[in-house]
């Protein structure tokens, strides 16, 4: 396995630009990306995955029992707030179905 971090992004997208012949930004690749995250979501969703699919193991929620962060838990309410905001940053409804706009 290659290791995670051989290459800078700009050297990456430098790579990819000299082995295919293009002459893409980086721009271009973040977009490849998110269009790829897009298509991934409304694949699931096709496939009859939904927002409540998008759960934590009951475990999450369960105090830690050692270390910096012994006692600490996360907090169901603030799990179902963060969803809530990434499903708008990622522009998909509130029940996780990528908007139009977005496909």
């Amino acid at each position: 396995m290659a290791p995670a971090r051989a290459l800078s992004y700009n050297e990456l997208f430098s790579a990819l630009n000299a082995i295919t012949g293009s002459d893409t930004s980086l721009w271009e690749l973040v977009r490849v990306g998110d269009r790829r995250v897009q298509m991934m979501r409304a694949f699931n969703i096709a496939a009859g995955l939904c927002k409540a699919d998008d759960l934590l193991p009951p475990r999450m929620y369960e105090p830690l029992a050692g270390g910096a962060t012994k006692g600490k838990v996360v907090e169901e309410s603030a799990y179902q707030k963060a969803l809530a905001m990434f499903y708008e940053l990622a522009g998909w409804d509130e029940d996780g179905k990528p908007k139009q706009s977005r496909l």
